[in-house]
């Protein structure tokens, strides 16, 4: 009796992980209990479904032949099909950690491009969602600050019109 199993392929990205926080002025020096929590928190931003999701859409995963189909038979048609295919995803990325900085995303698939393309999505995808989340707060908070400078500026000018007025009216000018 022979037992054929197909072939897997597995395509590894490296990160390199920096804890130190690129606003702060005086060097950070993270506990090890700190820098464990600091990589676990990683690792699960790295293989979470909004991660996933954005590999799903970068890859155009929808849109290759016989994956509508898949999700169909699966689903039943119900839900997202960029969810479903981020679950895919989801199962077969592995990240692997050491007491270093790296971290290896390790992506199998019995399609050896695929899986390469697969592992560099999740890095890339990862990196956008690092940054996002780092600078969407400084983004609102800038648009919160042009909004209320805006409305400063609006009654300035009234205030200015309504001097010049006022000055015109006493023969000031």
């Amino acid at each position: 009796m022979a037992l054929i199993i197909p072939k897997r392929y597995v395509a590894t990205a490296t990160l390199l992980v920096d804890a130190r926080d690129e606003q702060s002025v005086s060097p950070l020096r993270l506990s090890p209990r700190e820098r464990a929590g600091y990589t676990a928190t990683q690792v699960e931003l790295l293989t979470s479904n909004r991660v996933a999701a954005q590999v799903a859409r970068d890859l155009k995963i929808a849109q290759r032949p016989g994956v509508r189909e898949q999700w169909e038979r699966a689903t039943g048609g119900v839900g997202s099909i960029d969810d479903w295919i981020a679950d895919q995803l989801r199962g077969k990325v592995e990240v692997r950690t050491s007491a270093s900085s790296l971290m290896l995303v390790n992506y199998s698939s019995d399609d050896p491009k695929f899986a390469t393309e697969a592992a560099n999505a999740f890095v890339n995808a990862y990196l956008n969602t690092v940054l996002e989340l780092r600078n969407g707060p400084t983004r609102e908070a800038s648009e919160w600050f042009e909004g209320q400078l805006k409305t400063l500026r609006n009654q300035v000018n009234q205030a200015q019109t309504k001097l010049n007025a006022y000055q015109k009216q006493k023969g000031m000018l």
